[in-house]
């Protein structure tokens, strides 16, 4: 009996092992197809990247290598939009308000976050948003037009208390913010000046402890997984057989 409840617990210590993972994804790498695996491996749902990846997402969907965190980024004002670098500077992950039927901006200028525009970051555990930690935000010049010193952005998340938060941050001044705590719904939008997303750093570590009754917000019904499922059994045969002293 005590070697079937060690193996038991093993089990379950294996299953809700938080995923200390910290991820980089480099927007403007992936539009330019020089991503490299050593920043972190990830997928991406329903299309496959190439040498050039620019081109708009209804939901851009990215799923993380060991975990099953899923990164869902959409768009308020348009679609999610990765755009190539070009002989200004760097591109990255911006709004476009228009898609071609091949998925791109029209008009191709109009590609960057700007006026009335966001991009918002969900981060989905089995089908309800959870709190990632460490989450670091990089913008650019907006290569069709520059970073002056009066450009704002604006971020928003909700912290582990259910709260939301508000920081302006001004990219002339230092184009990444870091926001060194649990949260979820990340999103950043045009105050006073376009731009576009570099990348993103996250922690994905200790998230699933933050994923309680009153702050997880389901965002599909939520499935239960094959391997949580095959741990339930195990448990009410064990507790059964004990009750009959089978073992």
């Amino acid at each position: 009996m005590k070697n079937w409840l060690k193996i038991f617990s093993i089990s379950i210590l294996f299953s809700i092992s938080g995923f200390a993972n910290a991820v980089l994804i480099d927007f403007a790498a992936l539009a330019d197809g020089t991503y490299n695996s050593d920043t972190g491996v990830y997928y991406f749902d329903g299309y496959t990247m190439g040498t050039n990846n620019e081109q708009g997402f209804d939901v851009f969907t990215i799923t993380f290598d060991g975990t099953d965190i899923v990164l869902k980024i959409t768009a308020e004002g348009g679609y999610a939009y990765l755009d190539k670098s070009n002989s200004k500077g760097l591109g990255g992950l911006g709004v476009c308000t228009n898609l071609t039927d091949s998925m791109q901006c029209n008009p191709s200028n109009d590609d960057n976050v700007s006026l009335d525009e966001s991009l918002m970051f969900s981060f989905v555990l089995d089908g309800y948003e959870v709190y990632v930690d460490d989450f670091m935000i990089t913008v650019n010049d907006n290569h069709d037009d520059g970073i002056k010193g009066d450009d704002n952005i604006d971020l928003t998340w909700m912290d582990d208390g259910g709260a939301f938060n508000l920081e302006e941050f001004n990219p002339s001044q230092g184009t990444t913010y870091t926001y060194a705590g649990l949260g979820k719904k990340y999103t950043t939008a045009y105050d006073s000046g376009t731009f576009y997303i570099e990348s993103i750093y996250f922690n994905i570590g200790g998230f699933s402890s933050r994923c309680v009754e009153e702050f997880c917000e389901p965002d599909d019904e939520p499935v239960p997984e094959p391997s949580s499922l095959g741990i339930l059994a195990l448990c009410a045969i064990l507790i059964a057989a004990r009750k009959k002293k089978l073992i």
